[in-house]
């Protein structure tokens, strides 16, 4: 904890590389690590330190959207392995693990739930939720002959098994995204249309 908290600020839009400022084998770069090991840690007792590392996300949503255009497709795909730029910087393969992506918009959710930010799901949170989702809808593929969707030629978090197809875990991140951002639509439409009433 003295790690992560050492490597935050309140009002800050940074995020935390693995080692945090205590090594430099990682160079400071950000990685899926900041949302699902560290970004936890944080929410349940620093939610306000713990909201930075989405913001950081936020902040280089356009860099995301540019990346996800490359592969010529819709929403937001965010790198593997960012710096101070927000574009990918991974070296070679590493470049296609997108449950990076999948990562994010998981703990977007989470930061809604632990808070119930409405303000905050609004304005950031429903904006990269529904750029992830959109760009999990367009890479899932439907196969033809069982029917089910597929997504193919990833890096998952093993990251030494190489490239892959439907990946577990990348696979049921995606799925549980749409399930988020759906939800995320709908609490932010609930919360206008009280707002009008009233």
């Amino acid at each position: 904890m003295f790690d992560l908290l050492q490597s935050t600020r309140i009002g800050g839009d940074d995020s935390i590389a693995p080692e945090t400022l205590s090594g430099e084998f990682y160079k400071g770069h950000i990685f899926w690590d900041a949302e699902i090991w560290m970004f936890p840690a944080l929410l349940a007792q620093h939610p306000d330190l713990a909201r930075t590392i989405l913001d950081y996300r936020f902040k280089y949503l356009s860099q995301a959207q540019e990346q996800a255009k490359a592969q010529s497709g819709a929403g937001a795909d965010f790198p593997w392995e960012s710096a101070a730029s927000g574009k990918e910087v991974a070296p070679g393969g590493f470049s296609k693990g997108r449950h990076v992506t999948a990562g994010v918009g998981w703990a977007v959710w989470q930061y809604y739930l632990a808070t119930n930010d409405k303000k905050w799901l609004t304005e950031r949170g429903l904006p990269l939720l529904s750029n992830i989702a959109d760009y999990f809808v367009r890479r899932a593929t439907k196969n033809p002959a069982t029917g089910e969707y597929e997504i193919k030629g990833v890096f998952g978090p093993d990251e030494n098994k190489g490239e892959c197809d439907n990946n577990t875990y990348t696979n049921a991140m995606a799925k549980n995204v749409l399930t988020y951002a759906t939800n995320a639509a709908d609490t932010v439409s609930s919360t206008h249309l009280r707002a009008h009433e009233t």
